[in-house]
């Protein structure tokens, strides 16, 4: 019954939920496939109502899973020389990176994992708290709703306490004074 669903996603559904799958949000998957952020909205929508599924996570689950090579092993009977084509993609999945002849490489299951130590990677990935304001790292405001609320929070907090603060500094020297005079 899954495949019959599967069959019916288009293949622009299929690529916006191959990102999700591989952790991407809205907005970097607009801009790695250069359309808008609510044109990747709706295809997530459409792929999830094709799908019959609440949850965009268990739609690229669902796809990853259909998509994956069987070559895997059982534990138990997994010998140490593993062949490079049992770790292979899922078919159209692609990253940013490019092989040694220049067309992109497939990721796969041992390539995501080693995406961490990517350069590429860690210079794409924020390191310490995601500033509301550009950055060399984050050119874009790409901040998520919960991350804007957290900053407005902050600095309404930040703002009452240094107000308050002055307001005690000059209530402290303005009674100084009076003893004075």
């Amino acid at each position: 019954m899954e495949d019959h669903r599967i069959a019916r996603l288009t293949e622009a559904q299929r690529v916006c939920l191959r990102l999700v799958a591989q952790g991407y949000q809205y907005k970097e998957i607009a801009r790695e496939i250069g359309i808008s952020p609510g044109a990747v909205n709706e295809r997530i929508k459409a792929a999830m109502r094709t799908l019959q599924l609440t949850s965009r996570f268990e739609a690229a689950r669902l796809l990853s899973a259909h998509e994956a090579p069987k070559a895997y092993q059982p534990l138990v009977d997994q010998s140490l020389g593993l062949s490079a084509a049992a770790f292979s993609a899922a078919p159209g999945v692609t990253s940013s990176r490019t092989g040694s002849g220049g067309s992109p490489e497939p990721v796969g299951v041992v390539q995501e994992q080693q995406a961490i130590f990517d350069p590429a990677y860690l210079m794409r990935a924020p390191s310490g708290p995601v500033l509301p304001i550009p950055t060399e790292k984050r050119p874009v405001n790409d901040l998520a709703i919960w991350q804007r609320l957290a900053w407005i929070l902050a600095v309404a907090v930040a703002s009452a306490t240094a107000v308050g603060i002055l307001l005690t500094s000059v209530l402290t020297g303005l009674e100084t004074l009076s003893r004075l005079i």
